[in-house]
């Protein structure tokens, strides 16, 4: 599959199904457990599929939030560590950013969850931060050239990694923290 300039990833059913149920339910999980205010009041499977609005709603103290998650592929986390999976980072590297995916700018959503590719850690900011930052192209690992990316402060995130089935937040991700 080859691409155009400035064309964003195309859409790919396969990793749709894969990711997005999944994506879906861990952070559901995540934020039940940060704080009981969050509560589901429909089940994620009973939820209307938005479309590229957002992708499910939950509750916060009584009142409906609606929810963007994205899983990103070359994104690990070993032990509270978070790197990206590429011979091409150098060890040591850290990022200033964390870049979403810039179709994301139709999304209506209050808040945006990022999940790595074991589901083990993931980070969270406004939506409106996202939206808010500024846009730049980057050649991406699946062939696209110059597709563009929000790119979000790291400071504007929390980031979270799970041991034991407990969530835990990452306290050095802005100064340590490791993502693209």
């Amino acid at each position: 599959m080859s691409y155009q300039e400035g064309q964003n990833k195309h859409f790919s059913k396969r990793d749709y199904d894969r990711s997005d149920p999944h994506s879906k339910a861990t952070s559901a999980a995540f934020l039940q457990q940060l704080d009981p205010a969050y509560q589901l009041q429909i089940s994620l499977h009973d939820q209307p599929n938005m479309g590229p609005a957002y992708d499910f709603t939950i509750q916060y103290g009584g009142q409906p939030l609606t929810v963007e998650t994205e899983q990103k592929l070359g994104w690990i986390s070993s032990g509270g560590t978070f790197v990206v999976v590429s011979p091409a980072v150098p060890d040591g590297r850290t990022y200033k950013t964390v870049d979403v995916p810039g179709r994301k700018w139709k999304s209506t959503a209050d808040l945006f969850i990022m999940l790595n590719t074991g589901f083990d850690a993931l980070c969270m900011t406004a939506m409106k931060n996202v939206k808010d930052a500024d846009m730049k192209g980057k050649n991406t690992s699946v062939g696209t050239l110059d597709e563009l990316f929000f790119k979000v402060p790291i400071e504007q995130f929390e980031f979270y990694f799970v041991t034991d089935g407990t969530w835990t937040k990452y306290s050095d991700a802005g100064t340590t923290g490791k993502e693209e």
